[in-house]
């Protein structure tokens, strides 16, 4: 049957190499919240004080961990047997709203594709909500189909909407969405049971009510999130597609084939393809516009417990074909879909191979390799990368946490006598930091890009057997290999030269703006008054009204040079933070000397790396 094969899909496509995808930042902030003593103090501090999510999936964890540890395949075992499971429920479904051809396509697609293989393979709420999800419309179907209901489906019913709550607050939202919408399909003496199965699960729910009114109560839900685009919904649609033309025409394809196989009457079923529909209409609106208004929550992860109905109402006007059609567009979206995820998306590459752990990996085998190395890791929370540190029994680093000002880490770095300097920076922690090492260490040895973490290794000479190593700029620096900044012949500041002369540029002469950059400008110099205030300005201009559009400045990370010092500005633009609209945005950068003090510039340079797309390459193209 067309759905063995399926489903076969499904468990490869989510077990394939489990045990050796590492945990990830949202994981381990979960895992280290269940070293708790006594589940009270798990409430408190692993939930209410310490988390935005509702408390199921925490609990959860906290018992498990106590069976199976910090193991990864384990640990993550349970996510990925419900994301194999919810492919068949959604299978189902779409047999009880439309017919055996329509489940079988929306199947397929769930079965390879990234979004649902992804969430699957994580220790988060996203797979079990949406397991949550399905069984409680499996069950509503059922319900609303029926003449009188069996007491077991008014259990399991009660239980999914119980179930689907304590998880993820939009896989409340779904479920309270879910609920309403029956009383416009429920036969009239069923009302009364399906009150009744209310009641029991908000009875269920209410010793979680304090927690749900303690978070929604945060002003920080969400803030970490930029606020959504009007583009958003068409940049998911794209990450569901892939990235690939290829699976855009099968997409495509599928749709058109059902339209010239369409089930007479077209609108036969159309209560089930309305509430596909609107389920998912109402979930992202809700969260688009909760976003715009009060604070950013939406992003990917926020649609993933209606969407399945949304693209399952997309295929839903097939008439039900012979078997081996529907094996044939079974394969054909399978082999697409999979050869995509695969090759195009990498996923399974870039899943496996993620910053902590393979920064702590290629460390162990370059300080090895290099000897005489300093070891600097900076992440969001240090434990998370210093757990694969020990794992990797690496005896001597340095962790810097996101509460580290750069100041101290330049001090750091200028005390360092070593010939070598490792550094790794996890979390898309900061890029200046980059260029405070290889202002002491000029040559790159090793660099390398994972998922949200790059990773360099530096030295401050080169020895016979590092042949291939060349200057960090040459490797580094695309434009010219190295662009200096004309000064114009006046290197040198006072009180009566505030500002240098501005370095000007259009930025579409300097990188192409669709790709991620990290533009540096970089100056050195000498002192002959104390220096508090020397900053380094980078900003962007509208290039007719003169506007400014951003603006930034590197500083001395508050150091006072004295006079007779040495001193080193570096200011890094990430061009992914920055909107490069309208075209011809002028860039301008320059010294700006806000007390009047005397000092030298004597070099000052700018370059521009493009970002790997491997950084960004688990929701971005690859």
């Amino acid at each position: 049957m067309p759905i063995c094969l399926v489903l076969i899909v499904t468990v490869l496509a989510r077990f394939w190499n489990l045990g050796s995808i590492p945990f990830m930042h949202d994981e381990f902030s979960a895992l280290f919240r269940t070293e708790y003593n006594s589940f009270n103090d798990l409430i408190e501090f692993g939930v209410l004080k310490n988390d935005t999510h509702p408390a199921g999936v925490q609990v959860f964890l906290y018992y498990w961990v106590k069976w199976v540890g910090f193991d990864e395949f384990w640990i993550k075992f349970p996510f990925a047997l419900v994301g194999v499971i919810s492919v068949w429920f959604l299978y189902a479904i779409g047999k009880q709203w439309f017919n055996e051809t329509t489940a079988l396509i929306g199947a397929s697609f769930m079965a390879i594709n990234q979004y649902f293989v992804f969430y699957s393979q994580l220790a988060r709420p996203y797979s079990m909500g949406l397991f949550a999800i399905v069984l409680l419309v499996f069950v509503w179907t059922k319900i609303v189909n029926s003449e009188k209901p069996t007491l077991l489906l008014w259990v399991f019913f009660a239980f999914a909407l119980f179930f689907a709550s304590i998880i993820h607050a939009f896989s409340m939202f779904a479920a309270l969405i879910i609920y309403f919408s029956g009383f416009w399909l429920l036969k009239a003496t069923n009302r009364i049971y399906y009150l009744y199965a209310a009641i029991v699960a908000t009875v269920l729910y209410s010793p979680h009510i304090p927690v749900f009114y303690f978070q929604l109560t945060q002003s920080d839900l969400g803030g970490w999130l930029g606020e959504p685009t009007p583009n958003f919904i068409f940049e998911f649609l794209w990450y569901f597609l892939h990235f690939s033309l290829p699976f855009v025409g099968v997409t495509l394809g599928v749709v058109l084939l059902s339209l010239f196989t369409m089930e007479k009457p077209p609108w036969k079923n159309w209560q089930f393809k309305l509430i596909g529909i609107l389920w998912f209409a109402i979930s992202y609106v809700t969260a688009y516009l909760y976003s715009i208004y009060r604070t950013p929550i939406i992003q990917f992860s926020t649609l993933y417990f209606t969407f399945p109905f949304f693209f399952l109402t997309v295929f839903s006007f097939f008439k039900p074909l012979k078997m081996r059609y529907n094996l044939l567009l079974v394969i054909i979206i399978l082999t697409i879909g999979s050869s995509t995820l695969i090759f195009q998306r990498q996923h399974f590459n870039l899943i496996s191979h993620q910053g902590y752990d393979q920064a702590a990996k290629t460390a162990a085998k370059d300080s090895q390799n290099s000897g005489n190395t300093t070891l600097a890791f900076f992440s969001s929370t240090p434990q998370m990368v210093g757990f694969y540190l020990k794992k990797e029994q690496i005896a001597e680093y340095t962790l810097f946490s996101k509460h580290i000002p750069t100041g101290i880490f330049k001090s750091f770095v200028d005390k360092q006598v070593k010939r070598s300097f490792i550094l790794a920076i996890t979390d898309g922690g900061p890029t200046d930091w980059i260029e405070i090492v290889r202002n002491k260490y000029p040559y790159l040895i090793r660099s390398e890009t994972w998922f949200n973490t790059e990773y360099f290794l530096f030295t401050q000479d080169i020895s016979t057997n590092e042949r291939q190593v060349k200057r960090w700029n040459s490797v580094y620096y695309i434009i010219d290999n190295l662009k200096h900044v004309p000064l114009n012949g006046r290197a040198d500041f006072d009180e009566t030269r505030i500002y240098g002369e501005a370095w000007v540029a259009i930025c579409d002469t300097l990188f192409d703006p669709r790709y991620p950059q990290l533009i540096s400008v970089n100056a050195s110099g000498v002192a002959t008054d104390t220096l508090i205030k020397t900053k380094l300005v980078v900003e962007l201009n509208h290039p007719e009204t003169k506007e400014l559009l951003h603006w930034q400045a590197g500083t001395l990370y508050n150091d006072t040079i004295l006079p007779g010092e040495s001193f080193f500005l570096t200011s890094v633009l990430n061009t992914d933070q920055v909107d490069f609209y309208p075209e011809k945005i002028m860039f301008r950068t320059y010294i700006w000397n806000p007390e009047g003090s005397q000092f030298t510039i004597r070099t000052m340079y700018i370059g521009i790396r493009r970002q790997s797309p491997k950084f960004y390459g688990l929701f971005r193209p690859v």
